[in-house]
């Protein structure tokens, strides 16, 4: 029997309104594979801009190759972010989460590309130059499958188990600070910071790499923006 990506869309829908976890993963369902759950994440964006949301960027899981044997993965997996699940960070604020499950607190490094990326994607600094800015912040992740038990198309399917994302203070980024060596002093402060966040917090050297950044130049998303704001964990 076919899977209808539209029927696990509404599946979904309807666990994070009534609260409910999922029995078991969808990667359990014969078939159910990421080409599939990509259908579904184009079908989540499609009813989201329907009730007008808009795309603001892509969230990125498995950054590390280190593990993509283990998930049988070729590269990174993503899913969408929305105009109401990202916002700045400010004290005091209470942060807004379409659903609760099982949420956890992620560290992230986050930058914004404000256009298609030209020239040599293994160019550090052809690649910085197509980002506007990098930013540290914090992703709220949740998972409604029983005790996090998940594949990667799981993930991919539902909503990249994005609850939200808060940002820090951007760092603009200028032929200045990508050319002097004062940008990756400021990405080594962060990152120093997010150790202190979560001691055990190690940076994927794929969230830094140039060929990471000039994935996000591809525009194939449905409804996402040519520049892109992401969370590399």
């Amino acid at each position: 029997m076919a899977i209808e990506p539209a029927a696990i869309a509404q599946e979904l829908i309807d666990a994070y309104e009534g609260g409910d976890l999922l029995p078991e993963p969808l990667s359990s369902r014969e078939g159910f594979d990421l080409e599939i759950a990509y259908a579904v994440e184009a079908e989540l964006v499609r009813r989201r801009q329907a009730a007008g949301h808009t795309v603001v960027g892509r969230k990125v899981a498995f950054a590390n190759p280190a593990v993509w044997p283990k998930f049988n993965l070729q590269t990174v997996a993503w899913g969408s972010m929305y105009d109401d699940t990202v916002q700045q960070a400010h004290e005091l604020d209470v942060t807004p989460v379409p659903f609760i499950y099982a949420p956890k607190l992620e560290p992230e490094v986050v930058f914004k590309l404000k256009g298609p990326l030209t020239g040599n994607p293994t160019d550090a600094v052809a690649v910085m130059n197509a980002v506007e800015w990098i930013s540290l912040g914090y992703e709220i992740v949740d998972c409604p499958f029983p005790e996090w038990q998940f594949q990667p198309s799981d993930l991919v399917a539902a909503f990249g188990f994005h609850s939200g994302l808060v940002l820090g203070p951007p760092t603009l980024v200028t032929v200045a600070n990508v050319s002097n060596g004062e940008l990756r002093n400021d990405a080594l402060t962060e990152i120093r910071r997010c150790k202190e966040i979560e001691p055990g917090f190690q940076p994927s050297p794929k969230a830094f790499s140039p060929r990471f950044l000039a994935f996000f130049q591809d525009s194939g998303t449905p409804g996402a923006p040519s520049a892109r704001t992401a969370a590399a964990q």
